[in-house]
């Protein structure tokens, strides 16, 4: 998945990418990416684990370096290398990382027909 389109009628390619920020308000099917984006925090997608925890789901794994963000995060932002957004969503406890700490986000889709 990690970068590959699928295929067939209308294929997407698939959410790689993951941004964070600091800011607030109510995530919409609209928003184009975070309320306030925290700078440098784009992240590639580090690898996707199909079918975990169950079938029918893939887990994708962001890994954010130590020291890349040590400002509060309170959201994250699912897009594609072309900017298209998947999910925006705000954490219920926003976190400071500290400078030695490394970010790991895990985001589960769930496939259905």
């Amino acid at each position: 998945m990690a970068g590959t389109n699928n295929t067939g009628y209308q294929a997407v390619s698939p959410p790689t990418q993951i941004e964070y920020g600091s800011g607030t308000g109510t995530p919409a099917i609209t928003d184009t990416g975070p309320f306030t984006l925290i700078a440098g925090s784009l992240t590639n997608l580090s690898y996707a684990q199909a079918n975990s925890p169950q079938n029918g789901t893939t887990t994708l794994v962001f890994q954010t370096a130590a020291g890349v963000i040590t400002t509060q995060i309170t959201e994250a932002y699912l897009r594609d290398t072309s900017g298209n957004g998947y999910a925006h969503s705000l954490f219920g406890a926003p976190f400071t990382p500290s400078a030695s700490e490394t970010i790991t986000t895990k985001w589960e889709l769930t496939f259905g027909v």
